[in-house]
């Protein structure tokens, strides 16, 4: 996703791929079940994994 200043990932992209595309380490030290996790929304600039709470 497209972010005046920093990258933005969506719950399409798996954290594994998030900390490799994001420059923000070694993604071969995150669990295997670590790996697979989909944040909702991840700022990589300013480090911040969201995830949406829907209340209804």
């Amino acid at each position: 996703m497209q972010h005046p200043a920093n990258r933005v990932f969506l719950n399409t992209v798996s954290l594994a791929d998030i900390v490799k595309e994001g420059t923000l380490g070694d993604p071969k030290r995150l669990s295997a079940l670590v790996r697979l996790l989909r944040p909702d929304i991840t700022n990589t600039g300013a480090l911040i994994p969201a995830e949406a709470r829907l209340h209804g």
